[in-house]
């Protein structure tokens, strides 16, 4: 018989079996001397022993893109990409799909979230941030006058505050609110230093360990680039490439269209996802996003540019090669009568948008 000093913490059987597992003896525990096993502030060993369980449950997906689900619970997701990549839009998309459960391309709910969705915002001002939620708004089909807290959402803007603080708000929002999902845009505003080691491995240690204590909840985080790279930026960046369960890199494909490229930490590749602003402003599905010329030429309102620059760009827009779109416009030019918009070359050699609505 095996004698230990070591007391399990729950004194239950699953202790036993794993040292009987381990050496086909039984133990014998005995009490533990001052400052060790269980008693000690460190905790006990077999607080983290792993048994593996023949009733165990597979992961609870909240959402999924093209059938590759994401989002278990107790993991941590990196939403990535250069500066106007896409990144807040994308979320935009995923927190209103979790809200109405309509899907949204290939983004589907797979179940709704137990508690609310808590959104963080570092860097934006207060306008933009008012122009995201009512464009979540119309994505759900929420009245535009509605609370964001009684549609399950609970949104802070803490641009003003200091790193420190931040972080303080952000850990009450976790013990006091009980979020399934907790976004934070941008977690560098987080640090001080987003380069400086301890500070990063204290805030990913911080994440993980909230994850721990709440099994239900989720935590996406997004995070810039480094310049003319696809690493995520400073060691906050290299800590949470080792930490992540999905990732989204973002990028914009033309002029509102952009790509969410999936991968996992199986290294899984997945097809990216498409999405893009149509010209009402609102998010919409690569799919169902078929932009026309009158669109584009009205987005772009070109005033004073040269005729091969507009190709160049309603191509752009619409997703057309350059000579279908040089075709068309060329087209729309010599159509009798002319139809709006249209394009008029001036004196200056330069061409301006005319619409007539």
């Amino acid at each position: 018989m095996i004698k230990s000093n070591l007391t399990p913490s729950s004194g239950d059987a699953v202790f036993d079996a794993a040292i009987a597992a381990m050496t086909g003896q039984t133990l014998d525990p005995v009490t533990a001397p001052p400052g060790a096993g269980a008693a000690d502030d460190q905790g006990d060993l077999f607080d983290f022993h792993y048994i593996r369980r023949k009733d165990r449950v597979p992961p609870n997906f909240l959402m999924e893109i093209g059938g590759v689900p994401m989002m278990p619970e107790g993991c941590i997701t990196a939403i990535t990409g250069a500066s106007k990549s896409g990144k807040t839009q994308f979320l935009a998309a995923v927190v209103a799909t979790l809200l109405s459960g309509r899907d949204f391309g290939t983004l589907r709910r797979l179940q709704a979230p137990s508690g609310p969705i808590v959104w963080f915002d570092t860097e934006q001002c207060e306008f933009i941030i008012d122009e995201t939620v009512s464009r979540i708004y119309r994505q759900a089909g929420i009245p535009d006058d509605a609370c964001p807290d009684d549609h399950g959402l609970s949104l802070f803007a803490t641009t003003p505050c200091t790193a420190a603080k931040r972080r303080l708000y952000i850990e009450q929002a976790v013990e006091r609110l009980h979020p399934s999902l907790l976004i934070i845009d941008n977690c560098r505003e987080l640090l001080d230093n987003f380069n400086d080691i301890n500070e990063s491995n204290e805030l990913v240690a911080w994440a993980l360990k909230a994850l721990s204590e709440n099994p239900t909840l989720r935590i996406m985080w997004v995070l810039h680039v480094n310049p003319g790279s696809v690493k995520m930026r400073g060691h906050l960046g290299t800590e949470l490439e080792h930490k992540f369960q999905d990732c989204f890199v973002l990028s914009r494909e033309n002029f509102d269209v952009f790509k969410a490229q999936h991968s996992s930490r199986w290294k899984v590749y997945h097809m990216p996802y498409m999405f893009c602003i149509d010209a009402n402003g609102n998010l919409a599905a690569a799919s169902t996003a078929n932009v026309t010329i009158e669109d584009a030429l009205r987005r772009l309102a070109p005033h004073g540019m040269q005729f091969d620059a507009i190709v160049t760009q309603v191509a752009q827009i619409t997703s057309m090669s350059k000579a279908s779109a040089k075709n068309a416009l060329k087209a729309r030019m010599s159509a009798d009568p002319r139809p709006y918009p249209r394009l008029d070359k001036r004196a200056d050699g330069l061409f301006y948008l005319v619409d007539g609505q």
